[in-house]
């Protein structure tokens, strides 16, 4: 189950790309460079929102009044298709009406997609309890990997080897991360940086060599020898807060993708925007994907890890 997957997630044959229809350019050639990796089509897919319609008179139903919102959504959305065709990308583009979250996610289940790519929308405070965001939610709910192309995520041109970097907590399932970077790497010809924030470290010097030692072995222990061996694999491991950290270490060198887990939110978190993935997606310089594995995947990999030596880690080093 782990496998295929894995296998899905890494070579996308469909992937759907949400937009506003007021995306900036990055976020469309970011998709062509996706799309072009693994040969994949495009759902091109802008979702009318329930303020944007009326109700009949004679049914409770809403629907759409056609008109030229409509047919001007139509427009943009037909001149966005045209960027994919151009790169010999098969491209569809859809209007969705309803709530964007729960139409994109059944479309998802009912076109078999691998793969959302989403603009980010940075809210804080009530904005972001009362809006929310529609990529963070997107990350959330579904059980595909959602890429995120922030505000600040610049195109830097194709890479033919592009370089990927994934953030690992130790939590369980955050194998899971690390497997499918590896993947991504192979499918594209890149390489991978795996690494690991220690939030606290020992005191004792010696202590904190040891503490070292030990999560550079698990970072290697994630990955497979045989897989490990076909990869340009780097392992790194820093101290300090992990947001400010991961993103450190995405710049230097430059990386195209930062691959992250996708834990369970508090009210608190979410209302103050506090979380370390909310924090990268503001600031990051390239697009995040997160991958939140579903219940069928997330039975396989518990029982996978049932069956294998335990993880320990030092006092201190979860995050």
């Amino acid at each position: 189950m782990i496998d295929s997957a894995l296998y899905r997630w890494s070579h996308p044959k469909r992937i759907l790309v949400a937009t506003n229809l007021l995306d900036g350019p990055s976020v469309m050639l970011h998709a062509v460079q996706q799309a072009k990796i693994s040969h994949a089509e495009i759902l091109l897919v802008h979702v009318i929102r329930p303020a944007q319609f009326r109700v009949g008179r004679d049914s409770e139903q809403p629907f759409v009044l056609p008109g030229p919102a409509l047919r001007a959504a139509q427009a943009a959305l037909n001149q966005l298709t045209c960027t994919f065709e151009r790169e010999g990308i098969l491209c569809e583009p859809i209007i969705l009406k309803g709530n964007p979250v729960d139409q994109i996610s059944l479309l998802v289940k009912d076109r078999d997609v691998d793969r959302v790519i989403v603009a980010s929308e940075v809210h804080r405070g009530i904005e972001r309890l009362l809006i929310g965001s529609l990529a963070e939610e997107l990350a959330g709910s579904l059980e595909i990997p959602v890429c995120i192309v922030g505000h600040r995520a610049c195109y830097q041109g194709e890479h033919t080897r592009p370089r990927v970097l994934v953030a690992t907590s130790f939590r369980p399932g955050s194998s899971l991360c690390a497997r499918f970077g590896a993947e991504l790497a192979k499918a594209s010809g890149g390489s991978i940086t795996l690494l690991h924030v220690m939030e606290t470290r020992p005191a004792d010097p010696a202590a904190c060599r040891h503490a070292r030692r030990d999560v550079f072995q698990k970072l290697r222990n994630s990955l497979g020898e045989d897989e490990a061996a076909e990869l340009k694999l780097r392992l790194e491991v820093r101290g300090g807060y992990p947001a400010a950290e991961i993103l450190e270490a995405s710049r230097a060198p430059q990386h195209d993708l930062i691959i992250l887990g996708s834990p369970a939110e508090s009210l608190v978190i979410r209302i103050m925007g506090s979380s370390v993935i909310h924090q990268i997606l503001g600031e990051a310089n390239c697009p995040v994907l997160i991958v939140k594995p579903g219940e069928s995947v997330t039975r396989s990999l518990t029982h996978q890890l049932l069956h294998s030596d335990p993880i320990s880690l030092e006092p201190g080093l979860h995050r």
